[in-house]
């Protein structure tokens, strides 16, 4: 199972599938992650507190995480 993680700071899309594309599970959803202001134990918690991630931890075999970035552009 793959999972592809589309995160911001206030929720996070989980979606998982098959080698070949095709979805396994309904969309997860949690709380965002945000690693660069969540400390390694509360993102850790965050997807613990999560039944069904937690019940299929064992049948991931790659994520890939996407985190939504806010770009600012300052002009003179």
């Amino acid at each position: 199972m793959i999972l592809i993680v589309d995160s911001g700071s206030t929720k996070c899309d989980w979606m998982a599938v098959d080698i070949n594309g095709n979805q396994l599970l309904e969309k997860i959803r949690t709380k965002g992650l945000n690693p660069a202001i969540l400390s390694e134990k509360k993102l850790r918690k965050t997807i613990e507190n999560s039944k069904e991630l937690k019940t299929n931890r064992e049948k991931v075999n790659n994520i890939f995480f996407m985190e939504q970035v806010v770009v600012q552009k300052i002009q003179n």
